[in-house]
């Protein structure tokens, strides 16, 4: 869950596959020569930061997760990489739009699996990130209101699953 807005739940928490898993970090193109600082907003169990970790040795990840129990299994879950993989308990709109927050300075890739009403709602934000670092950012199932991805991929033939890429 990435944050709440009148005490709803911007989104519930389903896993990301891992055919989705590799979309998104080949639409990403993370270069291997430089650091990447990759942020999943709405992190979950953590399991897209492990898989960046695991991908790109030199990516710094950052994954912010509002509920407490996600959270816990995310910190688990990124334990091997707790040198580059860091996991933030908040809500994503109090961490990344923080008066002292360095988040926004340095995030260079995004990657989120919000609902429509959860994109809205961070859109600032990533307009923020796009504007500042030329921030590639992939969404999972559902477009950026009012934006017109740079690629969409299909998961799978039998799916309707999405990953939408925005440069």
């Amino acid at each position: 869950m990435a944050g709440r807005v009148d005490n709803n739940v911007l989104a519930p928490f389903n896993p990301v596959s891992d055919a989705a898993m590799a979309i998104a970090l080949e639409l990403l193109q993370l270069k291997v020569d430089a650091h990447e600082y990759v942020y999943d907003l709405g992190c979950g169990d953590g399991r897209f930061l492990t898989g960046v970790a695991k991908a790109h040795s030199n990516a710094r990840c950052v994954g912010i997760e509002l509920d407490r129990l996600y959270f816990e299994r995310a910190l688990l879950r990124t334990k091997p990489y707790e040198d580059r993989v860091t996991v933030v308990h908040g809500d994503v709109l109090d961490v990344m739009l923080a008066d002292d927050s360095w988040h926004l300075n340095r995030c260079t890739a995004v990657f989120v699996y919000l609902l429509p009403k959860g994109l809205k709602v961070i859109l600032p934000i990533l307009k923020n990130l796009r504007q500042r670092n030329n921030g590639r950012i992939v969404s999972y199932m559902f477009q950026i209101p009012d934006w017109i991805p740079s690629e969409c991929r299909v998961v799978d033939k039998a799916s309707i699953c999405k990953v939408y890429l925005y440069e």
